[in-house]
C-alpha cells in the first residue's frame, strides 16, 4: 500500500468500514510509515476529541496514543476471530458434506 491509498484508508478506518483485506494493508502500511502514521493518530485524536466532548459523563483523561494502538490491535484481532470462523465453517462444511455423500451411498446400497 501506498501513502495515498493509506489516507484514504483513513476516514474507512476511523469509521470501522475498512475492509478486512484493507485493514491489513492499511495496518501494515501505517507500522512502516511515520508519516502516515503522524496523520493518523492526528485523525484519530480529533475522532476522539468529538467523542469525549459529545460524552459529557466523561472525567478521567486519555491517553490518545496508547488508544489508537489499543484501537488498531482491537481491530486486526477482530478481523483475525472472523478468518479463524470463516476456516472453522467451511471445515464443518466439507465435513457435513463428506458425510451426506457417505450417508446417501449407504442408503443406495454403493457401499
Amino acid at each position: 500500500m501506498n501513502c495515498q491509498r493509506a489516507q484514504d484508508c483513513m476516514k474507512r478506518y476511523l469509521d470501522g468500514t475498512i475492509s478486512d483485506y484493507d485493514l491489513k494493508e492499511f495496518t501494515d502500511h501505517i507500522k512502516n510509515c511515520p508519516e502516515c502514521y503522524g496523520d493518523l493518530e492526528i485523525y484519530y485524536v480529533m475522532d476522539m476529541a468529538q467523542k469525549y466532548l459529545k460524552d459529557e459523563s466523561k472525567e478521567e483523561s486519555y491517553n490518545i496514543c496508547q488508544l489508537l494502538e489499543n484501537d488498531m490491535k482491537d481491530k486486526l484481532n477482530r478481523m483475525e476471530r472472523k478468518r479463524r470462523l470463516r476456516g472453522f465453517l467451511f471445515l464443518a462444511f466439507i465435513v457435513l458434506a463428506g458425510v451426506l455423500i457417505w450417508t446417501a451411498c449407504l442408503l443406495m446400497g454403493y457401499i
